[in-house]
């Protein structure tokens, strides 16, 4: 058999597709949170004991559905409250002799401070990282971590933002949030680059490299998972519970209005693929009848 080889040229000095994420990640393992004092974005955080989790740097994951950007990341404090089991939970995470700040005391509707995003992971990669197996899987899918697992307390995804380095602006930047992962206006931006300049102190966290801190917290080695239990299957208990209440709907018309596919010839089959995504994303669907999911 003869073998015919083709080659193909890139125009200019373009690099074929797998070169570039070669150089990317090349970058990114470069980059330092001490050279490095760009910043562009940010996220808002529901209330002031998780933004104060992380400038302390106790909480070293932020659970999000997005992948964060690689670097420092704008941390903003929204204007409303925690809920008051992840309040208390978080409180618990911290060192006993150097607790967070009380809620009253703390800015609010601002950018506090900033991030460094050492490293982005799903919540199931993180969990085979740390030999987090099936012994964990509890009744209806619930973690309830096994004696041994090192699993981290903080982790819940679905994506795990790993979080290396913090730092606290000397003087909170007030600033409107939004939801998700957003660009910090020009005014608001051009204020924290003022601060942020060589003289900040950066906080680099103890023991958190590509993985967050295992269990159990250097500072916490008596406390029980069952103190600090919140996962993310929490979430699919409280739309559960949602369902159950809620009137009977019909899935596709109450999905109609958040998801839509536009500038296919098939649209009606990408608009059912991308309802049943969605649906999947929200609550487990062999646990719950089409019909009884929430608006």
């Amino acid at each position: 058999l003869q073998h015919t080889c083709f080659s193909v040229d890139f125009p200019g000095n373009a690099m074929p597709p797998h070169a570039k994420r070669q150089k990317v990640a090349s970058e990114d393992k470069a980059r330092s949170p001490d050279k490095d004092r760009s910043i562009s974005m940010a996220i808002t955080l529901k209330g002031s004991v998780i933004t104060e989790a992380i400038l302390h740097g106790y909480k070293d994951v932020e659970n999000r559905s997005v992948r964060l950007p690689l670097g420092w990341i704008g941390l903003h404090t929204g204007k409303g409250k925690c809920d008051a089991l992840l309040d208390q939970i978080v409180r618990r995470l911290a060192p006993p002799d150097a607790p967070l700040p009380p809620d009253a005391e703390c800015p609010k509707g601002c950018v506090v401070g900033a991030a460094w995003v050492q490293r982005t992971v799903t919540f199931d990669e993180l969990r085979s990282q740390f030999g987090c197996t099936e012994a964990c899987h509890g009744p209806n899918g619930v973690l309830h971590h096994v004696p041994q697992c090192k699993f981290s307390p903080h982790a819940g995804g679905p994506i795990c933002n790993i979080l290396s380095a913090s730092v606290r602006l000397p003087k909170a930047v007030p600033c409107n949030g939004e939801l998700g992962c957003w660009r910090l206006p020009d005014d608001v931006r051009e204020e924290v680059l003022k601060q942020f300049d060589e003289s900040l102190q950066i906080y680099h966290f103890p023991e958190v490299g590509l993985r967050p801190r295992a269990w159990p917290l250097p500072w916490a080695p008596q406390l029980s998972r069952k103190e600090v239990f919140w996962h993310r299957d929490l979430a699919k208990e409280k739309a559960l519970t949602a369902a159950k209440t809620a009137p009977v709907i019909n899935q596709a018309t109450s999905l109609h209005r958040f998801f839509s596919v536009t500038g296919t010839k098939d649209s009606s089959a990408s608009h059912r693929k991308c309802l049943t995504t969605a649906a999947e994303k929200v609550i487990d669907l062999e646990e719950v009848p089409p019909e009884n999911i929430p608006t």
